[in-house]
């Protein structure tokens, strides 16, 4: 099974057109939900400044890996603290070379599109529910 991880799934033969067995799958699915929901219930006990701190390293962390996919090292300083400037967050006022801003600025843009792409989606959910229980 390690032998699947090293290919990206653009990259089989069988793309996008693949299958996969729900069975071999189910371990992982329920050990990451499991994982999600210990990682919520501890974030509800940890500082603003801790989540904000937290934040950045799953960005950068992700930025960091995106890049070394494609063949690029970034410098994790830099992106980090380029990813804290695009949050609104205290940072040590460093130039940020291009790359790792372009890198930073993308992931925040992603993960807030992300966000509000959510909000917008469970709130025309809910106004469909209504719609169909014949409240509104």
């Amino acid at each position: 099974m390690a032998q699947l991880y090293k290919k990206w799934n653009w990259k089989h033969d069988l793309w996008p057109h693949f299958t996969y067995d729900d069975e071999a799958l189910r371990g992982l699915e329920l050990q990451f939900s499991q994982n999600t929901g210990t990682v919520l219930g501890i974030l509800k006990h940890v500082k603003e400044s801790e989540k904000e701190d937290f934040l950045v390293d799953i960005l950068s962390n992700e930025a960091l890996k995106t890049s070394e996919i494609e063949g690029e090292y970034l410098d994790r300083d830099s992106v980090q603290s380029s990813i804290k400037q695009n949050l609104g967050l205290i940072t040590d006022k460093r130039k940020i070379p291009p790359a790792e801003y372009g890198i930073s600025e993308m992931m925040v843009d992603f993960t807030f599109t992300l966000i509000n792409h959510l909000r917008i989606r469970n709130f025309l959910n809910g106004i469909e529910c209504l719609l169909m229980a014949d409240v509104i």
